[in-house]
């Protein structure tokens, strides 16, 4: 297989026997040709190109834990006959609900003789999920991980760099923002929002050299900044 570019030369070619480049822009749609025949599941199936999960609500937990074994089962048949393989090492479950007496609830679910383990809070798509879905695990990660971004935002501000504002603003748009509202629409009801808040305000001020007296709105105004996504997904009702 070759592939011509626009300015006439072509690419190497390549022979793959099974699998798609790693890397490649068109490896997940091709992916996703290729398992489009996947069976049908008792359990409701969430996939990103590779990356699938099983969901099921049950009026018990002996009956997710029959479809999930069940769905598995399916699931693994299906991966050998197409040459593909589960990582059972990866695979984990976890158990959303509301009832606080089976906190310590474990289900035996395997696939092929391998046990799934156990994990409270696990990550999709970059998504910590916890129990009751309050993502506060997920926001606090958010948190540290926006605040270590602005720690480089005051570097550039301070006297060592002198960035200007306009460079200020442009880091901000580009480190801060996209970190902070990454999957916001899942999680901006959540009452945990107040830690990504925290850290947000603070490139805010950072950028036009403003105390942390002055508001938030103040701030965006004075430098045009869009108004961060975990805010307009709140309702009025909603807003402290």
């Amino acid at each position: 297989m070759s592939v011509e570019q626009s300015d006439g030369q072509e690419s190497r070619a390549r022979c793959l026997k099974n699998g798609v480049p790693q890397g490649s822009i068109l490896a997940p749609c091709l992916f996703n040709i290729y398992i489009s025949d996947i069976p049908t599941t008792l359990s409701t199936k969430l996939a990103y190109a590779d990356g699938l999960a099983l969901a099921f609500t049950g009026p018990d937990w002996a009956n997710v834990e029959n479809a999930m074994n069940k769905d598995l089962s399916t699931l693994h048949i299906y991966y050998y006959q197409n040459r593909l393989e589960l990582s059972k090492e990866k695979a984990v479950y976890p158990l959303y609900h509301l009832n606080t007496r089976d906190v310590g609830r474990r289900l035996h679910i395997s696939v092929d003789g391998k046990t799934i383990e156990f994990d409270p809070n696990p990550t999709y798509l970059g998504v910590t999920l916890d129990r009751s879905l309050t993502f506060k695990p997920h926001l606090t990660s958010v948190r540290q991980k926006v605040l270590s971004r602005c720690s480089l935002l005051n570097r550039l501000a301070g006297t060592g760099w002198s960035a200007s504002v306009s460079t200020l603003r442009t880091s901000s748009l580009a480190l801060v923002y996209p970190t902070a509202e990454y999957c916001s629409p899942a999680w901006s009801r959540s009452r945990s929002t107040k830690e990504v808040d925290v850290a947000i305000n603070s490139a805010l001020r950072t950028i036009p050299g403003c105390l942390t007296q002055h508001r938030r709105n103040t701030c965006q105004s004075l430098q045009a900044l869009p108004q961060p996504q975990s805010d307009t997904m709140l309702l009025p009702s909603d807003s402290p």
